[in-house]
């Protein structure tokens, strides 16, 4: 007797095994695919995890054919869609096999067409319930790929591209970076290196709270990572350090503002590092030093002498050790002069001044500087300083935490 439901699971059971030998064309048939997640479902239910993983394996080798655009589509459907009976850490080797299918779909796709959009809205919640779970290893490979995408240095269709875009806009919830951002905060390595990835892949998105954290943060290991990380990106960075700086701050936001500026390396942001050149705090004063010289730029030796004369005592000893790489006429008359108003300092700054400057071996050849020495060797001053001719040159600590940083 002629039974349709017994022929109807024989059916899809043969196309099932055809799956598995690798006929992918099974999967253009759309009642097939709705009848496959269903089954995959069932096998998360009762347990059969092993079979479950061979299946999603099977399905995931077929999203990386550029020639089957409609199996492609199909299978990541599939995937996406049994991801909603994914529901705790227990799932977490299926969540990583399905990231991995996911992120090597995006990784093929270069041309765009409507189907993508549900597709994309698909691995978008996929992404944000591992976020909910905390699975960030599992997440990583997948968010740094939209972002590489949406920025543009993948070859993809314009569309394309806008959708990926939205993507990484939407997986950049502010209650995640936040998440994000504490865990960091509160973790060590590899806890910690996995979320700032993460924090860096959702970039720019997570420039802001990245930014005001680092102000607010008062553990000096973490703010160094913090330091290290944020300008590896610039995109959102700077619109948010100028609108802080506009308002009067603490001295150490923005001494940490100038670490920032000094690291994007872009001379034209000169003009926002040195008016802080008049903050009161040395502190400040000797980071926006460092920020000027790693800014760079045709200009930087002018930009380092002008610091000289706004500048504190104390600090002024840093500017002369950052001026000895550079050939400039100008530096030589700064030197003298130092040395012709040396009593004018303090004696630990004078001690100081003398010594970078003597140092620097570029007062060698003048017959007026050599005449200065030898008067500072006669003045008997506490401590001698008849080493100061030869040709030492003293360690550049780059430490924010040393004696002269």
């Amino acid at each position: 007797m002629y039974n349709a439901e017994k022929l109807n699971i024989l059916l899809f059971q043969h196309k099932i095994y055809d799956l598995e030998l690798g006929y992918f064309e099974v999967l253009k048939k759309v009642d097939f695919c709705a009848e496959l997640l269903q089954h995959l479902k069932r096998l998360y239910e009762l347990g059969y995890t092993d079979i479950l993983i061979n299946v999603l394996e099977k399905i995931g080798m077929c999203v990386t054919d550029p020639n089957k655009q409609t199996i492609r589509t199909n299978a990541l459907r599939i995937v996406t869609g049994f991801t909603d009976v994914l529901n705790g850490q227990k799932d977490r080797a299926l969540f990583q096999i399905v990231a991995k299918i996911a992120k090597d779909w995006l990784q093929t796709e270069r041309g765009f067409n409507t189907g993508q959009k549900r597709v994309l809205s698909q691995i978008g919640g996929f992404v944000q319930k591992m976020f909910s779970l905390q699975l960030w290893h599992q997440s990583e490979p997948l968010v740094s790929l939209s972002q590489q995408i949406s920025r543009g240095t993948s070859s993809v269709d314009g569309l394309f591209k806008k959708e990926v875009s939205k993507l990484h806009r939407k997986i950049a919830d502010k209650t995640v970076i936040q998440v994000l951002v504490q865990s960091f905060l509160e973790s060590k390595a590899p806890t910690q290196a996995i979320t700032g990835d993460l924090l860096l892949a959702l970039a720019p998105h997570s420039s802001e709270t990245m930014i005001h954290s680092l102000f607010t943060c008062s553990k000096r290991n973490t703010r160094l990572a913090f330091l290290e990380m944020i300008p590896q990106e610039s995109e959102g960075v700077l619109p948010v350090i100028i609108e802080k700086l506009k308002d009067k701050q603490p001295w150490y936001i923005v001494r940490n503002s100038m670490v920032i500026l000094g690291a994007l390396g872009d001379p034209d942001l000169y003009n926002f590092a040195h008016p802080f050149l008049n903050h009161p705090d040395s502190r400040v004063q000797r980071e926006v030093v460092l920020c000027i010289t790693s800014l760079g730029g045709e200009n930087v030796t002018s930009r380092l002498l002008n610091t000289f004369h706004r500048i504190n005592d104390d600090v002024k000893p840093l500017v002369i050790e950052h001026l000895q790489p550079f050939n400039d006429s100008k530096i030589g008359v700064l030197f003298l002069g130092i040395l012709e108003q040396r009593n004018n300092f303090s004696s630990n700054v004078r001690k100081e001044l003398i010594y970078r400057i003597c140092s620097s071996g570029k007062l060698l050849h003048s017959e007026r500087a050599m005449s200065f020495l030898e008067n500072i060797v006669n003045e008997r001053e506490s401590v001698s300083y008849t080493h100061l001719t030869l040709p030492t040159r003293c360690h550049r600590c780059r430490s924010r935490w040393s004696p002269y940083h």
